[in-house]
């Protein structure tokens, strides 16, 4: 059982189809799987084997994809990077990955070129453009061997490397498995169901774990991907009109955008069936004004990186804001199970809780990670006996569905993007004029949460939210910045003598309903 098998066979069964396509080139299965090969041989003649990690860093293309291939046909490991990270937070990445070789695109050359003499990649390859000291990736296909790949791999052997943030303030890499993708993909498959004839439009960004939700199963049923590089929600309605796409996927935040359009009525979207959104919560409003306009079409997906990641599936015939009491009441959960996932609700203690009793949420499926990149340690407290522990509390109710009420861990989501207040912490610490800092999220109408810097400052100093805002500008990503900074003379503390984040995000979540959203 290896994701390789199933780029060979879609070749076979469907070569003249198109497998990915963009605004700018198709690409059949036929020619994928060449493609895939032609990489996979370039890098084995620049000394990379099996095992060895292969970095990309680039918009959504179908380039992208087969860098992904180059993993699931010839043993490699793919890892796929962040690209609205910083110097230093890339540098971390590729260091701690080992990565021999970078496939990048020509909007990330300063940044990469920036950092190239502190990280470990021996082979560059510039996916559009021409580059100082790179190859040109299409050169390099021209020149490579479409032989197929002659290599053993084994279902639990990495197939991706997939950064997710840690709580210490760095991120953890997540071992993602080959037999876990395919049984992911197949479980997927049957929730939505995704069939045979359809056309996918991809609107989440593919350094995400979430997008190989859907992309995965679409691809394994011989279908057609369509990739947009960035998302814009005026084309993205152009699209699904011109090319009669069936199912899509975003965040609800770009569903937001697609619906404050002035003129968005005016496109044909008839075709679709499926609007498939992860990473946030949909809200109770949001989602009324998109059926209003869609129908009764969305299906939710809640799951994490380590748990690869699919773990509820809320399905399309429970989206119904106007229901019973029950019903209303269901939207606020993000489903059931999906098919082969046990869910448990713990205590601190590890006993297993009742319906509507709060707890620690844990899973447990065949799609799980093997661990973290180099951290036994930490791949130790997260999975237990083969249970992740999710890190989120919440409760099910007697019928099977998860509710999330509040994180054990302090991770914010904006825009769909996972943020963890530590990080920012620990910059706003090496501030000269900074005494205490907490960050918090608080709500945000468009991205969900936005992230909030609580700050006591030195005796004496004078420092304005401007020049905070502006001290992280180059040292995080600018998703990550603190958006509102409040300065305190103090900040509230436990008992302990812990800063009391309780107490800050009360008051900007009282009345607000559910403050989680999904992974």
């Amino acid at each position: 059982m290896n994701l390789g098998r199933i780029i060979k066979r879609n070749a076979a069964l469907f070569p003249d189809k198109i497998a990915y396509m963009s605004e700018t080139r198709q690409i059949s299965f036929r020619s994928f799987n060449e493609r895939v090969n032609r990489l996979y041989n370039a890098l084995r003649a620049r000394g990379l084997n099996q095992g060895d990690r292969v970095a990309v860093l680039s918009y959504t293309r179908p380039e992208y994809m087969e860098v992904f291939g180059v993993a699931e046909k010839g043993g490699l490991i793919t890892v796929p990077i962040n690209w609205r990270l910083k110097g230093d937070e890339l540098a971390y990445q590729f260091n701690d990955s080992g990565a021999k070789a970078l496939i990048v695109q020509s909007p990330f050359l300063e940044t990469v070129n920036e950092i190239r003499d502190r990280i470990p990649v021996e082979h560059y390859f510039c996916i559009d453009g021409d580059a100082e000291n790179m190859a040109g990736y299409e050169e390099v296909l021209d020149e490579s061997s479409p032989a197929e790949p002659d290599v053993n791999i084994k279902p639990d052997d990495t197939v991706y490397i997939i950064y997710t943030s840690g709580t210490t303030g760095q991120p953890n890499g997540a071992m993602i498995t080959h037999r876990g993708q395919w049984e992911c993909s197949r479980s997927m498959a049957i929730e939505v169901p995704v069939r045979r004839i359809e056309k996918h439009l991809e609107g989440m960004m593919l350094f995400h774990i979430g997008p190989r939700s859907f992309l995965f199963p679409v691809f394994h049923r011989g279908c057609t991907n369509y990739l947009v590089e960035r998302f814009d929600p005026r084309r993205f309605l152009e699209i699904i009109q011109e090319e009669k796409i069936t199912t899509t996927e975003l965040v609800p935040t770009q569903i937001a955008m697609i619906l404050d359009l002035p003129d968005h009525e005016k496109f044909d979207t008839s075709s679709l069936h499926t609007i498939f959104y992860a990473a946030m919560a949909m809200p109770v409003a949001l989602l009324k004004r998109s059926i209003e306009r869609f129908g009764k079409i969305f299906v939710q997906g809640f799951g994490q990186t380590e748990t690869g990641p699919l773990i509820c599936c809320f399905c399309r015939e429970y989206h119904n804001p106007y229901g019973d009491p029950k019903e209303i009441n269901r939207l606020a959960s993000c489903g059931q199970p999906a098919i082969d996932v046990d869910v448990r609700i713990i205590d601190e203690q590890g006993t297993d809780l009742g319906a509507h009793e709060i707890g620690e949420i844990l899973a447990k499926h065949a799609w799980t990670m093997k661990g973290y990149w180099n951290k036994p340690e930490l791949t130790r407290q997260t999975i237990e006996d083969g249970w992740v522990h999710t890190g989120d509390m919440g409760y099910m109710d007697e019928d099977g569905f998860l509710f999330i009420v509040d994180r054990k861990k302090d991770m914010i989501i904006s825009g769909g993007e996972n943020i963890y207040p530590r990080e920012i912490e620990e910059i706003l610490y090496t501030h000269p004029a900074v005494r205490e800092a907490a960050v918090i999220g608080i709500p945000n109408q468009k991205w969900g949460e936005s992230v909030k810097a609580f700050i006591a400052l030195r005796k004496g100093e004078d420092v304005s939210e401007e020049d905070i805002i502006d001290f992280c500008k180059d040292k995080l990503a600018g998703y990550k910045k603190p958006k509102v900074v409040e300065f305190m003379d103090e900040l509230p503390k436990t008992g302990s003598g812990k800063i009391y984040k309780k107490l800050l995000r009360d008051k900007h979540w009282k009345g607000v309903g559910r403050k989680i959203v999904a992974d």
